[in-house]
């Protein structure tokens, strides 16, 4: 089933070098884990690997794939999420914080990392729900 599966790996700031050198270099003519020393895991329910030392792994089918001139958009479902036990929060969710992922800014060609909670979701935009209706 390989080429209509993947995953996502979700790198901490720990690695941000790492998944950096994956972005730059081809698969077709780098092992990308033996440059970078990290651990290929093969997913559990998906014929695909992924970052071992990442803390976490979405595991995913691909559902269709448009070709937007150079590229492809590929849209998933995911069948499996995998989070290390030390970036959940006390009721067992991935706490960002922890997880400590970061985004990268192709304007400024910059990483950054995903910062302070800014407010609830699904809460926070209600008040205008509510004029809205009223």
């Amino acid at each position: 089933m390989r080429g209509k599966v993947y995953t996502l790996s979700v790198p901490s700031v720990k690695y941000y070098k790492e998944a950096d050198f994956f972005g730059l270099a081809s698969g077709r003519d780098t092992d990308k884990f033996k440059a970078t020393g990290l651990t290929p895991e093969m997913g559990e329910h998906i014929d695909a690997p992924y970052v071992g030392e990442f803390p976490m792994i979405l595991e995913c089918k691909v559902v269709h794939h448009h070709e937007l001139g150079l590229h492809t958009h590929f849209v998933g479902e995911i069948v499996d999420v995998k989070v290390d036990d030390e970036v959940l929060d006390d009721s067992g969710r991935p706490d960002v914080a922890k997880v400590q992922p970061f985004v990268f800014s192709p304007d400024a060609r910059e990483y950054h990392l995903i910062g302070s909670r800014l407010g609830t979701a699904f809460k926070d935009g209600r008040g205008i729900m509510e004029k809205k209706e009223g």
